[in-house]
């Protein structure tokens, strides 16, 4: 498979390169499975896993789903996700996302060159992903700088350092057993917690902002992964289509796909490029399943957000009073720049079609 030209789908300032980069390298680690535990290309499922492309065997994605099926391993994997979409790195949340926009950008594309999707909705997907790739990437432009605003209000009160830090050491001193200096710990934070609840009130409308922003980010990561659901039935639909062609070719009826397909007039090339088919059809099943476990599981962290965490319709409210404030105030500093770049882009199937006709 050649290399997807993203240009075709972002401007320059986009990270073309490590989207490019990002190809090169699935494309790399496929076939270095191929090899290494002697399958068929076409027979590996395509896993978004810890937030990278992984290529997993059908009986390996079939465990991995399991896993999402049992209560225990999928609430142990809600509750990872969940501590992750709260307080882990925004900058490697945002780096998750970018890895499953690479990935749709790229099927997309596939799509478009096998002829699976028409030029209107090639068009509008094209449209829809590079939107939420936009939105996403301002959310996170404003949610770091948000929490740079956080950390440096809190380098200016040193009574969050202070308990923070004998918070930490009182819990590692519990774990260890030591429960005496633990004690004597727990003593000191009693005095310094009415303080340190009286500053953190202070940066409630900035925390409660960052949350909103983590929580709109789970929110286009959940639309993205239905895209790539989306566009993996295109290939499954399209795979179908080919092999009933295929047998009213050599005149047979039949509606079962592979029903005695070994007994048609098929020659050898033909015959391969049925299992082939057979092998691919199952891993897009697989490949499906998963999708939607990990669509649900995203739905469901986004759900205890809105439940729990803005419970308080006022804490919300200031959460977006603040997000508007940052958008504000980027768009004020930006907003030329940013017409004069929409204003050079083009739209991704005249640029296919631009690129057919020079071939």
């Amino acid at each position: 498979m050649s290399a997807v030209d993203i240009e075709q789908f972002f401007d320059q300032s986009l990270q073309n390169y490590f989207f490019k980069k990002r190809f090169s390298y699935w494309e790399t680690e496929k076939d270095s499975v191929v090899k290494n535990k002697n399958v068929h290309a076409d027979e590996l499922v395509k896993v978004v896993h810890n937030g990278k492309v992984t290529w997993f065997t059908l009986d390996e994605a079939q465990s991995l789903l399991k896993d999402y099926e049992d209560n225990t391993k999928s609430n142990a994997s809600f509750k990872t996700g969940l501590e992750k979409a709260l307080r882990g790195s925004s900058r490697s949340l945002a780096e998750e996302i970018r890895v499953l926009f690479s990935l749709a950008i790229q099927t997309l594309s596939q799509r478009i060159q096998e002829g699976a999707i028409g030029n209107e909705e090639a068009e509008e997907l094209t449209n829809s992903l590079r939107r939420r790739f936009e939105i996403t990437e301002e959310n996170v432009e404003d949610l770091l700088e948000l929490e740079k605003e956080i950390t440096e209000r809190k380098k200016a009160e040193p009574i969050f350092a202070s308990y923070e830090r004998k918070l930490a050491e009182m819990m590692s001193l519990q774990k260890a057993g030591n429960s005496v200096a633990a004690a004597s710990l727990a003593r000191q934070l009693i005095q310094e917690k009415r303080q340190y609840l009286l500053r953190s009130r202070s940066l409630e409308p900035l925390t409660y902002a960052a949350y909103y922003y983590r929580l709109d980010l789970q929110k286009h990561k959940s639309r993205v992964l239905d895209t790539q659901r989306h566009l993996c039935e295109m290939r499954d639909s399209l795979i179908k289509r080919e092999l009933s062609k295929l047998r009213q070719s050599v005149g047979d009826g039949g509606h079962d796909l592979f029903e005695d397909i070994e007994t048609l007039r098929l020659n050898p090339e033909q015959l391969e490029g049925v299992a082939g088919y057979r092998r691919e059809l199952k891993a897009l099943a697989m490949e499906s399943k998963i999708l939607v476990q990990g669509i649900k599981e995203v739905d469901r962290i986004c759900e205890w957000i809105e439940k729990e965490i803005f419970k308080d319709e006022n804490l919300k409210n200031s959460a977006v009073t603040q997000v508007q404030r940052l958008k504000t105030s980027r768009e004020q500093g930006s907003g030329e720049g940013k017409k004069k770049t929409q204003g050079t882009r083009m739209a991704v199937m005249d640029r296919l079609q631009k690129k057919q006709e020079d071939k």
